[in-house]
């Protein structure tokens, strides 16, 4: 007997997932002490946006515009920063519900599509990053629509349809240079488009294409990050011989992709490819993992160049997997369930009470923080906040200092200069403080030796409970040292 559930009980059930995704990001945001490291680095360039400094919002903060798009929209309504930021992103994250879901039901069934959606509510990796000021959230609500959307177009083909999935696949691209994998996936929609003739498929695809296309070549021309991070082709075999069997590589991709899913459902999503899926749409789903295993040799490529990953990256990834996951939780269910003989109501509870388990063995892990290192930034920022006297600019290797200070950071790679140069520099630019914390250190550390008198003037040093970081800071005394005049005796010459 099936389990499809009518059409009402599937419209509530995607409901309350959305509500819990909505909770859980906005619980994670409110307790949350302090913004993300990335986030200032975004409010500027939403702030720079509202101002209409179009050129220097592209190119001086080197990101993709669209988050900061959105989050302005926040501002011109008048919230404070954070708060538009973190809103933003939360909206955006726990509005992934929806296309997910209208995904996983074209590839499965609403079953599984509903135990998809709860499942992404609260797996702790999306949930975290979608309550930060992040491209995350955004990113995740918008190439799901445009994965939704190529869907529809091949099922039901329309010019209206492949447009909006082009420009939602362009609005991908505009909010994660990696968002134009999303392309090809729209084009074969519209190519492989159902009960249309040849030229009607290639005008389908033309029309997705066009969008996405257009803005990929503006933001490219004007100096936007492009795709494959200016490799060229000869780096690109190199890459595809060398890397796709580095154990350090896919280690890199495995570690990160198995958290973002959540450990623990890692078997099911095995299962859940492994076993025979009930119904939906076959294609849909092999396009669906042709299209996870492309992207994640583009940022296997990315780990290779650069020796870092992270989970922002496999994330998007992740929540494609979910609702394999999803049914392979199901599967598992009904197997126990049809060993106990309990019948097609009790497959049902055994379900719905696989994925309860799962969802609550995530709340640990959501509850958890990882915001200690910064609470040290924040107290320095609060400190600068209050000193008296006339203030400019900071120079520290955090981006949270400055936010909290409400000052305007100073171009960190003037720390790199030599130390007479680098203070000469600061004074003509009027910076008033400098921070030493970890990150100058790294970049400057002759820099950092050099803090000393007459050069600066300690103010004090920060620390926080649950942090072992320690941060100085130091005021510019506008005074260079004083060089000595004469001839001077050097010591062993006899003098």
């Amino acid at each position: 007997m099936s389990l499809e559930s009518p059409s009402s009980r599937t419209h509530v059930a995607v409901f309350w997932a959305f509500v819990a995704a909505l909770g859980v990001r906005l619980g994670i945001a409110i307790l949350a002490p302090v913004i993300n490291s990335d986030g200032p680095l975004y409010l500027t360039q939403a702030e720079t946006l509202l101002r209409g400094d179009f050129s220097r919002a592209l190119f001086d903060h080197n990101y993709a515009p669209a988050t900061g798009a959105l989050i302005s929209v926040a501002l011109f309504l008048g919230l404070p920063p954070e708060l538009a930021g973190r809103l933003v992103c939360v909206l955006a994250g726990a509005l992934a519900v929806f296309p997910l879901h209208a995904l996983a039901r074209r590839a499965f069934s609403a079953p599984v599509a509903a135990a998809g959606v709860f499942l992404y509510a609260f797996a702790p990796v999306p949930a975290h990053l979608s309550a930060a000021v992040l491209t995350t959230g955004p990113f995740l609500f918008v190439s799901l629509l445009a994965l939704g959307l190529s869907a529809q177009l091949r099922e039901t083909p329309r010019a209206w349809t492949a447009l909006l999935a082009g420009t939602a696949v362009a609005i991908a691209y505009a909010t994660r240079a990696d968002g134009l994998v999303l392309l090809p996936f729209a084009v074969a929609a519209g190519l492989f488009a159902r009960g249309r003739g040849r030229g009607a498929r290639v005008l389908l695809a033309l029309l997705a294409v066009a969008p996405a296309v257009a803005a990929a070549a503006i933001y490219v021309r004007m100096g936007g990050a492009s795709i494959t991070h200016k490799l060229d082709a000869t780096e690109w075999e190199r890459f595809l011989a060398l890397a796709l069997p580095s154990r350090y590589v896919l280690g890199l991709m495995w570690e990160d992709l198995g958290e973002a899913i959540f450990l623990p459902l890692v078997p099911f999503a095995v299962l859940g490819l492994a076993a025979r899926a009930k119904g939906g749409d076959r294609v849909l789903r092999i396009a669906c993992l042709v299209l996870v295993a492309v992207w994640a040799v583009v940022l296997m490529r990315y780990a290779w160049a650069t020796g870092a990953m992270s989970k922002r990256y496999t994330t998007p990834l992740a929540v494609l997997l979910l609702p394999w996951a999803a049914a392979g939780l199901m599967h598992a269910a009904e197997w126990c369930a049809a060993r106990m003989a309990v019948g097609a109501r009790g497959k049902a509870w055994a379900c719905a009470l696989a994925v309860w388990i799962a969802c609550v063995a995530c709340v640990p892990k959501l509850l958890r923080t990882h915001d200690g290192d910064r609470l040290v930034e924040k107290a320095a920022g609060l400190f600068l906040k209050d000193q008296p006297g006339p203030r400019s600019a900071v120079l520290c290797g955090s981006t949270c200092v400055p936010f909290y200070s409400g000052l305007p950071p100073a171009p960190i790679v003037l720390a790199t200069y030599p130390p007479d140069r680098a203070f000469s520099e600061l004074r003509r630019r009027g910076v008033t403080y400098v921070v030493k914390d970890r990150g100058l250190e790294a970049l400057a550390p002759e820099f950092v030796k050099a803090l000393q008198a007459p050069r600066v003037t300690p103010l004090g040093r920060i620390t926080v409970s649950g942090s072992d970081d320690v941060l100085e800071v130091f005021r510019l005394t506008g005074r260079p040292p004083r060089k000595p005049h004469g001839p001077q005796a050097v010591p062993g010459d006899g003098r």
